[in-house]
């Protein structure tokens, strides 16, 4: 339902590193490319690829979300265990949320 706004989002996100980037190394650098120069830019990396790592374990969730449903579309019970496929059809059927592979 909103594909086109999470990757317009998520594709801002990508670019705006790759525009900086050079920025920020030729502002730490100074045009002075020295292995320290180069420690610093390397120890900031890894801190944005940390915090990125730690927020996506902490708030990333799998599930559909109320805003991407339709009016119509109850939220799936997952965990219900106890409804049993008769058919093809049904697999079709219990699996209508689930995510497809791209």
């Amino acid at each position: 339902r909103f594909s086109g706004v999470t990757f317009s989002l998520a594709n801002t996100a990508g670019t705006l590193p790759g525009i900086f980037a050079p920025l920020l190394v030729g502002f730490i650098t100074d045009n002075d490319p020295t292995v320290a120069a180069w420690t610093k830019i390397f120890y900031i990396g890894a801190a944005i690829q940390g915090v990125g790592g730690a927020f996506t374990v902490v708030f990333m969730r799998t599930d559909v979300q109320a805003w991407a449903r339709g009016k119509d579309e109850e939220q799936p019970n997952v965990d219900d265990k106890t409804a049993e496929l008769t058919g093809p059809t049904d697999l079709i059927i219990a699996n209508k949320s689930a995510e497809m592979p791209t």
